[in-house]
Formats: C-alpha cells, sequence, structure tokens
C-alpha cells in the first residue's frame, strides 16, 4: 500500500481531527521503528520546521469572528 493510500484511509476512518492526529503519530512511531534511523531524524526535523512555520502564519491571521 502506498503513503497517500494509507494517509487517506486514515482521513476517511477518522471521526474526529484528534482521531487523525492519533492515527498519524501510529504511524510515525512505525516508521520510525522499521526505517533507516538517519531519515526519520531529517523526518522528524523537516515536521518540526513545517510545525513552527505554521504556527507563525496562524499567529498573523486575524481573528475569526463567530458572531
Amino acid at each position: 500500500m502506498l503513503q497517500q493510500d494509507i494517509l487517506d484511509e486514515y482521513r476517511a476512518s477518522a471521526r474526529t481531527e484528534r482521531e487523525k492526529g492519533d492515527y498519524f503519530e501510529r504511524l510515525v512511531r512505525v516508521f520510525l521503528v522499521n526505517d533507516d534511523p538517519k531519515y526519520p531524524l531529517e523526518l522528524f526535523q523537516r515536521l518540526i520546521t513545517v510545525s513552527i512555520e505554521t504556527m507563525k502564519i496562524v499567529n498573523i491571521l486575524p481573528p475569526l469572528d463567530m458572531d
């Protein structure tokens, strides 16, 4: 099964955003245990970078008016 297929299956079966995150964490754990040690470290560093950059973007967005 391709990685995208796995992610698509997780998205389809998850009932909440939290559950999507849980599925993704499990997938990453399995990947880290079964792959070359150098690549997971690079992947983790990229994930952290994307998270930080996303938070920078979110923090400059105007407040959401829900009224």
